[in-house]
C-alpha cells in the first residue's frame, strides 16, 4: 500500500482530500477572533490563550454605601444593605422592627429580622424590642409561647401577628401601667402609667389568652410638712385593637386617682381618674368579658373627679361568653353577642346601637 493511501485511510473521511481538508479548516475559528464583554462581565480576549469572564461582585461595605454601579449584588449582599439602609419602609422580613419567635428558636443566637435566626420566647423578642427605636412586631410560628408581660411604657405600637387559632398560641398579656412612683416629701402624687398600645388584626392572628391593659393607679401624695399633698393622676388604660381572633377576657380599665394626704386634717384633693383607651374590637371569639371603664377620682378631703369615657370604641360582631362593659362617648357597639346577656355599664349607648363615628388612633 502507498503511503498516500495509509495517510488516506488514517484521516477523517472529511479530511481525506485536499477539498475536505479545506472546509475543515475554514470551520475553525481563527485565532484572531476575540470574545467581548458587556454589562458588569470582566475578561475576555482573542482565542489564544484560556479566557475566563467573571462578573465582580460587591463587597458587604460597597452594597451597604449604595455608590458603586460596576459590581453585581448577591442576596446576601441584598439583605446588607436593605439591613444598613433602613429596609425601604414597611415591616419586611429584614426590618429592625420585625421580630420572628419559633417553637426551635434559640435567644441566644436570635437576630431581629430575620426569620432563619427567630427567637424562642416572645419575653425574649420584646425585651430585644425595646432596645430599638422601630415600631415592633413580634411574629409567632406555631407553638405555645406562653404569656408577655411588656414592662416599663413606650408610646410606639406593638403588633403581634401569628398563624391563626389554634396553631400560635399566646397564654396571655400583661400590658398595665405602672402605679405612680411614692412622691417626695410636700409633694404631689406622681401620674401613673397609662397601658400599652397592642394591635393584633393582621391576616393571620393568633390564639390568645386573658389581655390585661389597665392604666397604673395615681401616685399617693408625698408627706405633708407646709401644707397638703395632693393624689396623683392615674394612667389611661391601654389602646387595643383585635380583628378576627380569639382571647380570654379583656381588661382596659383606666387608672384611679391616688390617694391625698392631708396636712392638719384637711387641704388635700384625691387625684384624678384616668381616661378610657381607645378600643377596637371586630370579629373575635371572646373567651370571658369586655371590661373597659373609666378610671374613679382618688380619696382625699376632697375626692378627685372620675376619668372621662374613652374618645372612641368599635366593637362589632363579636361573641362573648360573659358580661361585656365599654364606655365610650363616640363609636359603634354593634351586633355582638353576649352569654350571659351583655351589661352595657353606664355607657351613652346601649348594645346593638350605632353612634357617631370612630376610627383607630
Amino acid at each position: 500500500m502507498s503511503l498516500a493511501a495509509k495517510a488516506a485511510g488514517a484521516l477523517p473521511p472529511t479530511v481525506a482530500t485536499v477539498t475536505g481538508l479545506q472546509a475543515t479548516l475554514d470551520a475553525k475559528a481563527p485565532m484572531t477572533r476575540s470574545i467581548g464583554v458587556g454589562g458588569l462581565a470582566t475578561g475576555g480576549g482573542d482565542l489564544g490563550a484560556n479566557r475566563t469572564i467573571t462578573v465582580p461582585p460587591a463587597s458587604q461595605a460597597e452594597a451597604e454605601a449604595g455608590t458603586d454601579n460596576t459590581k453585581a449584588m448577591t442576596p446576601l449582599r441584598v439583605a446588607q444593605a436593605i439591613e444598613a439602609l433602613g429596609g425601604g419602609g414597611g415591616d419586611s422580613i429584614l426590618s429592625s422592627g420585625v421580630f420572628y419567635v419559633m417553637s426551635d428558636g434559640d435567644d441566644g443566637t436570635a437576630q431581629p429580622g430575620n426569620p432563619a435566626l427567630p427567637y424562642a420566647t416572645v419575653q425574649a423578642a420584646f425585651e430585644a424590642w425595646t432596645g430599638t427605636d422601630a415600631p415592633g412586631t413580634l411574629v409567632l410560628g406555631v407553638g405555645t409561647f406562653g404569656s408577655l408581660t411588656l414592662t416599663g411604657h413606650m408610646s410606639r405600637p406593638l403588633a403581634i401577628l401569628g398563624m391563626g387559632r389554634d396553631q400560635s398560641m399566646l397564654t396571655g398579656i400583661h400590658a398595665d401601667g405602672a402605679e405612680g412612683a411614692a412622691a417626695e416629701e410636700n409633694q404631689h402624687g406622681n401620674e401613673g402609667q397609662p397601658g400599652w398600645t397592642i394591635d393584633i388584626s393582621g391576616n393571620k392572628s393568633v390564639h390568645l389568652g386573658p389581655i390585661y391593659g389597665q392604666g397604673g393607679a395615681g401616685g399617693t401624695g408625698g408627706h405633708p410638712i407646709d401644707g397638703a399633698t395632693n393624689g396623683g393622676a392615674g394612667g389611661a388604660g391601654s389602646h387595643i385593637r383585635l380583628r378576627g381572633c380569639v382571647a380570654g377576657s379583656i381588661s382596659t380599665n383606666a387608672g384611679n386617682g391616688g390617694l391625698g394626704v392631708p396636712h392638719d386634717g384637711s387641704g388635700d384633693t384625691g387625684g384624678p381618674g384616668a381616661q378610657c383607651g381607645s378600643l377596637w374590637i371586630e370579629g373575635c371569639h371572646i373567651e370571658g368579658g369586655l371590661y373597659h371603664s373609666p378610671g374613679g377620682g382618688g380619696n382625699g378631703s376632697i375626692s378627685g373627679p372620675a376619668g372621662e369615657e374613652a374618645t372612641q370604641a368599635v366593637v362589632v360582631g363579636n361573641f362573648f361568653t360573659a358580661d361585656m362593659t365599654v364606655c365610650a362617648n363616640s363609636g359603634i357597639v354593634a351586633h355582638n353577642i353576649a352569654n350571659p346577656p351583655a351589661v352595657v355599664g353606664d355607657c351613652p349607648h346601649e348594645l346593638n346601637t350605632t353612634h357617631g363615628s370612630a376610627g383607630w388612633p
